[in-house]
């Protein structure tokens, strides 16, 4: 992909999602948040295919995937009123219909056209499907880790918000803040399993939820960034202390500091 097609697509996203801001202080403060976080996703983007060695060309694809990876979030929440596709639509596949009903991929080649549409509609699959080949397969592991290493931004960034001035939070509260948390939930991180996202009952489970992605993450790069963000250390400054979560703690950064070890002998 050239570099002047990535500047194009910038051009028209930023004319897209002006168009749904308004007089809603409520809808304004969820079109700013995913407008954010799909700039900060590319950013993100930008980090791991540097750090991967990508070139010129597959950066900028990736760097389109990211862009666009949520598009479909600023129409869901002009129908629905909420961010849970449970409650609305998938917003993955409203996404791809946004940039079919507006022809913004005509101008790509038709294999690029096709891996940047198939790494949103999988981008928020609780797990990546194999039948895909290696090429897709790499752009979609990549904006899987991206989106995930930006939410844990957004997740600490709105919770010290809340935190700090519960009244005057304009964005919606999907789960209560309740203290304790769902011991499946806590089970199934303790075992690297794929969480029922329908289990899911307080803020304290979504965080074990979310906290649990680093055995979802497919490169290295991606839990240097963790690291090096100290994001974990942040989202379990929220939970409750006790055996159990300190337990879950060590557990996680162990695999995480031998995840990044084998990742560097291997290279070296």
């Amino acid at each position: 992909m050239r570099q002047n097609q990535l500047a194009e697509f910038q051009n028209w996203f930023d004319r897209y999602v002006k168009g749904f801001y308004g007089d809603d202080i409520f809808v304004n403060a969820h079109i700013k948040l995913k407008e954010k976080h799909s700039l900060e996703v590319k950013n993100q983007m930008r980090y791991l295919v540097n750090e991967i060695g990508l070139d010129i060309s597959d950066s900028a694809l990736a760097e389109v995937i990211a862009m666009f990876h949520d598009i479909g979030r600023f129409e869901q929440f002009r129908q629905y009123q909420t961010y849970n596709d449970v409650r609305s639509v998938n917003h993955a596949g409203l996404g791809l219909k946004v940039l079919r009903k507006y022809d913004v991929l005509n101008s790509v080649d038709p294999t690029e056209r096709h891996i940047i549409e198939q790494a949103i509609g999988r981008h928020n699959q609780k797990s990546l499907t194999t039948d895909i080949d290696e090429r897709t397969s790499l752009f979609a592991r990549l904006i899987r880790d991206a989106d995930k290493l930006d939410i844990f931004r957004v997740v600490i960034t709105e919770h010290m918000n809340y935190k700090r001035d519960p009244e005057n939070f304009h964005l919606e509260i999907e789960f209560p803040d309740t203290p304790g948390f769902t011991p499946e939930i806590l089970d199934a991180v303790l075992n690297g399993k794929v969480i029922d996202y329908n289990l899911l009952k307080n803020w304290n489970d979504m965080r074990l939820l979310q906290i649990g992605w680093v055995y979802d993450m497919n490169f290295a790069a991606a839990l240097k960034r963790v690291r090096q963000q100290k994001y974990l250390e942040q989202m379990f400054d929220f939970m409750p202390d006790g055996d159990q979560i300190q337990h879950i703690r060590r557990q996680v950064f162990d695999y995480i500091e031998n995840r990044i070890r084998h990742s560097e002998n291997k290279a070296g």
